[in-house]
């Protein structure tokens, strides 16, 4: 099996590109340990959201002004483009997932959750997410309090999993979003020693969805992040570059494919959405 793969710091278009300039984010090195993307906060300013199909899951918890009505939510990954309803007027405190991650909530198969919410309102997850972001103000002092939580209860999962089939899915997964390409079966076979169709028997497991599928979603994502880079660096986007550097036939499968999963072309999602962060 191959080694030395590590957790990508992967860029989650979607997550950044609905809100306003009140969203603050926390990317670090103590996130990806525990399989999180990123912390992220924001204020409501709207009564709804977009997702796109990123096989994230969000844990979002969201209050009023003063902390009297408090509630948190799983929102499931998404297969396709959607909108979700927000409690108009409220923060927002989300923890997202690494693509291909389970939320660290007892009970719940990653196949159940799959474009669902489901509110939590009991268990340790419930009780420490409530006093994590009800006893403190600053987002600074939320991801703190919300990474020491959660990395006793991560700790706890781990011990109790089934270590070995749930390492394949990681792996499976570090494989495919630290790498440019879009792997085959066969290479993953012949890099693990297991047949493709117990792979694909794993990853589903742990995941929800087929390898196949998963690196689909990925893929498009890098498409995504670099309209971003695009817009950063004020550079017009190189369509037929990144096609090709990611792996599609040609320049119409990529857009063909950003569009199955983003509900948009490239260049209308590079315009409207990629804004300077």
């Amino acid at each position: 099996m191959m080694a030395g793969l590590k957790k990508a710091d992967i860029v989650n278009t979607v997550q950044t590109y609905n809100f306003d300039d009140s969203m603050q984010v926390l990317k670090n090195d103590r996130c990806l340990e525990l399989g999180i993307s990123s912390l992220y906060a924001f204020d409501n300013r709207s009564r709804e959201y977009v997702v796109a199909a990123d096989a994230c899951a969000d844990i979002m918890v969201h209050y009023d002004k003063n902390k009297s009505h408090m509630g948190i939510e799983l929102v499931g990954p998404h297969d396709d483009l959607d909108k979700l309803a927000l409690y108009d007027g409220h923060r927002y405190f989300g923890i997202r997932l690494l693509p291909g991650y389970s939320p660290v909530v007892a009970g719940e198969n990653i196949k159940d959750i799959r474009g669902s919410i489901i509110r939590i309102d009991t268990g340790n997850l419930c009780n420490m997410l409530m006093d994590a972001i009800g006893e403190n103000d600053e987002f600074s002092l939320q991801c703190d309090a919300v990474l020491k939580g959660m990395e006793q209860i991560y700790c706890k999962k781990i011990n109790e999993s089934e270590s070995l089939q749930s390492d394949l899915s990681d792996w499976i997964v570090n494989v495919i979003i630290n790498s440019p390409k879009k792997y085959s079966l066969y290479e993953l076979e012949q890099a693990s020693g297991y047949s493709a169709r117990y792979l694909n028997k794993v990853f589903g497991r742990y995941t929800g969805y087929s390898i196949s599928k998963f690196s689909n979603i990925i893929r498009a994502q890098r498409v995504g992040d670099y309209m971003y880079r695009c817009k950063r660096n004020m550079k017009s986007p190189d369509y037929t570059g990144i096609a090709c550097k990611l792996g599609y036939t040609d320049q119409a499968h990529m857009i063909h494919d950003f569009e199955k999963h983003f509900g948009m072309a490239p260049l209308m999602f590079y315009r409207k959405y990629a804004i300077l962060q």
